[in-house]
C-alpha cells in the first residue's frame, strides 16, 4: 500500500468522528511526509489545507509547524517571496509559543532562503543565531543541522571543516541515518576541496550507503524516485572524482548504481507483496500511526536539511 493510500485510509477512519484537531494534525503529517519525499505539489496543497484547519482549530503551535513546512516547500519550488512570508509567520508563532528547537529550525530555513537570494552575510547571521539558540541545550540534532548549515554557508574551507568536525562529534552518539548521509556527503565534498581523494571517496561511499538504506525503507517505487530527486550530490561528487582519476569503469558503476538500485528494490518489493484481510478499526489505527511515524522519521528542516521527525526536510 503506497503512502497516499495510507493517508486516505487514515482520513476515512477519522471522517465519522468528531475529531477536528486530529484531522488537522493528520493533514499536517500528510504534508510533512510529502515534503520529505519531494512530492512538492502534494506538499504545497496539503500544507495550505493544514494551515487553514489548524488556525480554525486554534492550534498555534501546529499552525506554526504547518507554516514552516509551507515555507520550506515554497522555497524548494522556487517561490522565494512567498516562502519568506510564511517562514516569518512561523518564526513569530514559535516565539509566542516558546518553542526554541523549532524556532531554530525556521532560522536555518530562512538562512537557506537568504543564501538562495544571494544574501550570504545575512544567511550566515541567521544560521549562527540558530546555533546560539540550541548550543547550550540538550538538542544534539538541532546542533548538528546548525553546524551543517554553517558549513554550507562558509566560503573559508577551514571554517567549514570546523563546523563539520563539531557536527561529526555530536553525530557519533546520535544514531540517525538521515543525519549521517548529510554529514558524510559534506565531508566528502570538503575532502575533494582539500585534494584528499582517498578520504573523499570513503565519505561519499558512506553517504551513498546511508542514502540507499533510507530509500530501501520506502514501499513504493515512485516514492523512491521522488525521495532521491534532491539528493544526487554524493553520486555526482563521486562520479566526478572517478573521472578525474581516469577511472571510467568506477564512474559508470556509480552512475548505474544510482538508478539500478531502484529496479532491485522494485523486484524485491514485488516478490514480498502479500494480501492481508481487513482488520479491526483500532488495529488499523495503530498500523496507520506507525506508518505515518515512519514516514516522518525522514522529515527534516531545510532544503532542505531537517532537524526532527516532525519537522520539514533537506538534502
Amino acid at each position: 500500500m503506497c503512502i497516499r493510500d495510507r493517508f486516505e485510509q487514515a482520513r476515512q477512519l477519522l471522517t465519522p468522528l468528531d475529531a477536528v484537531a486530529d484531522k488537522a494534525v493528520l493533514m499536517l503529517d500528510t504534508a510533512a511526509a510529502y515534503l520529505a519525499l519531494n512530492l512538492l505539489p502534494e506538499a504545497l496543497a496539503s500544507y495550505r489545507q493544514a494551515v487553514q484547519q489548524l488556525r480554525l482549530a486554534d492550534m498555534p503551535h501546529d499552525a506554526a509547524r504547518a507554516l514552516w513546512g509551507l515555507g520550506s516547500a515554497l522555497l524548494a519550488d522556487g517561490h522565494l517571496a512567498e516562502a519568506a512570508q510564511e517562514l516569518a509567520q512561523a518564526t513569530e508563532l514559535f516565539e509566542q509559543t516558546g518553542n526554541l528547537p523549532m524556532r531554530a529550525g525556521v532560522l536555518l530555513e530562512q538562512a537557506a532562503l537568504k543564501n538562495t537570494q544571494g544574501q550570504l552575510p545575512e544567511a550566515q547571521q541567521l544560521a549562527q543565531q540558530a546555533l546560539t539558540l540550541v548550543s547550550e541545550q540538550d538538542l544534539p540534532v538541532q546542533q548538528i543541522f546548525a553546524h551543517l548549515r554553517l558549513a554550507d554557508l562558509h566560503t573559508d574551507i577551514h571554517e567549514a571543516e570546523q563546523h563539520l568536525q563539531q557536527a561529526e562529534q555530536i553525530a557519533s552518539v546520535v544514531a540517525m541515518p538521515f543525519v549521517r548521509y548529510r554529514l558524510e556527503q559534506r565531508l566528502g565534498r570538503l575532502r575533494l576541496q582539500q585534494q584528499r581523494p582517498a578520504q573523499a571517496e570513503q565519505h561519499l561511499l558512506a553517504a551513498i550507503s546511508e542514502l540507499e538504506q533510507l530509500r530501501g525503507t520506502l514501499a513504493h517505487e515512485s516514492l523512491r524516485v521522488s525521495f532521491l530527486r534532491d539528493k544526487p550530490a554524493a553520486y555526482e561528487y563521486l562520479i566526478s572524482l572517478y573521472l578525474h582519476q581516469n577511472r571510467p569503469a568506477q564512474a559508470f558503476d556509480i552512475a548505474e548504481r544510482s538508478k539500478s538500485r531502484a529496479l532491485l528494490d522494485l523486484l524485491r518489493g514485488a516478490r514480498s507483496q502479500i494480501s492481508t484481510p481487513d482488520a479491526h478499526i483500532e488495529s488499523s489505527l495503530r498500523i496507520l500511526s506507525a506508518d505515518l511515524h515512519a514516514c516522518l522519521l525522514y522529515t527534516s528542516p531545510s532544503p532542505r536539511d531537517g532537524l526532527l521527525s516532525r519537522m520539514p526536510s533537506s538534502a
